[in-house]
């Protein structure tokens, strides 16, 4: 058995010869004859400052997604040079996420949250412009004017996210 030492963009591989006799181990054979398959990350940041499209190739973004879920320090140092490379970085994690399924980043806006209090109760107004909802508490109905506690504390009881309590606490307050 005897050893060669072959140094390959500046990594050392020790390649073993089991056997001089060409064709005794076909699976070295099989390795040895293998086609590497470079990472498409390697000189992605070069790449980039010469075509912003580069980190959006449907492998570079396969990959990408991969070192965030496996090495998020490691995705997010490449991010960065990314950035001063001049990628637009709020397009590229939009197209991650897209490559992986998850979608669903943020919560809703104070505009979704609105509007899902608003379809909960029928509001209207006073003639003098103050504002009421109709709410159904508990099978019944009740007529709350709005900026008052009733109506506050029906809200906390209708939505316990954060969010949503502060978003109601701005839009309820005098």
């Amino acid at each position: 058995m005897n050893e060669e030492t072959r140094i390959e963009n500046g990594v050392a591989h020790i390649v073993e010869e089991i056997n001089a006799d060409p064709g005794a181990n076909p699976i070295a054979e099989a390795i040895g004859a293998a086609e590497d398959i470079p990472d498409p990350l390697d000189g992605l940041v070069e790449r980039t400052a010469n075509d912003p499209g580069a980190a959006f190739a449907p492998e570079v973004l396969e990959r990408l997604a991969t070192l965030k879920k496996e090495d998020r320090a490691a995705f997010e140092v490449l991010r960065s040079r990314l950035k001063n490379a001049g990628s637009r970085v709020t397009a590229l994690d939009k197209a991650i996420a897209e490559e992986t399924g998850d979608m669903g980043g943020r919560g809703p806006t104070q505009a979704d949250i609105l509007v899902a209090l608003a379809q909960a109760a029928e509001l209207f107004h006073a003639p003098d412009g103050t504002g009421f909802a109709d709410l159904d508490v508990n099978g019944h109905r009740e007529t709350w004017p709005i900026r008052t506690k009733g109506f506050r504390r029906w809200h906390g009881v209708s939505s316990m996210r954060p969010r949503a309590r502060r978003v109601r606490r701005r839009c309820t307050r005098p």
